[in-house]
């Protein structure tokens, strides 16, 4: 499916990464205009999401942030994109689904994400995790992260139990 580029959002409490990268917009916006294809997109309808003081529909971009954002800067109207799910979903109530999905589709590809984009990305995990006790869509994907400059060690049991545990990592 195409989507006019317009109608998407970039979330940031989703991103898995602290900003975007104008070097890789840059490098997009380049390619754009010499022929590149790219693939699609990943995006979610979803309803009830903050915008001031009201709550809005929207579509937001899971995955391809970057193309997206070099399709804006170089004036192309729509996009490829496929949807993550097909029906609309309740943005404060699957906002860790959201999250948990945009990180998955992030890890694998693109730029790689700094320490600093790991360390905030676990304080939001943790947080996340946390409140929603033992997800089993949340604790399958985060089976153990290691907090490299403190050397704490996240597992499925502590971040279950909604403690964050200073343990010597091995």
């Amino acid at each position: 499916m195409e989507v006019r580029v317009s109608d998407l959002t970039w979330d940031q409490f989703i991103y898995p990464r602290g900003g975007k990268s104008e070097k890789t917009i840059d490098a997009y916006v380049e390619a754009l205009a010499i022929g590149a294809q790219f693939p699609s997109i990943k995006v979610q309808m979803v309803f009830n999401c903050a915008d001031g003081n009201e709550t809005t529909e929207a579509t937001i971009t899971l995955d391809g942030i970057h193309h997206w954002s070099a399709f804006k800067e170089s004036g192309i109207k729509k996009i490829a994109a496929v949807r993550w799910k097909d029906k609309p979903l309740d943005y404060e109530k699957n906002k860790v689904a959201l999250f948990l999905e945009s990180a998955k589709c992030n890890i694998s590809h693109g730029d790689r994400l700094s320490t600093g984009d790991k360390k905030r990305r676990l304080y939001i995990d943790s947080r996340l995790l946390v409140r929603r006790r033992r997800s089993k869509e949340s604790m399958s994907f985060f089976p153990c992260f290691i907090w490299p400059s403190k050397k704490t060690v996240v597992s499925k049991t502590n971040l279950g139990g909604g403690v964050i545990s200073p343990n010597k990592a091995n």
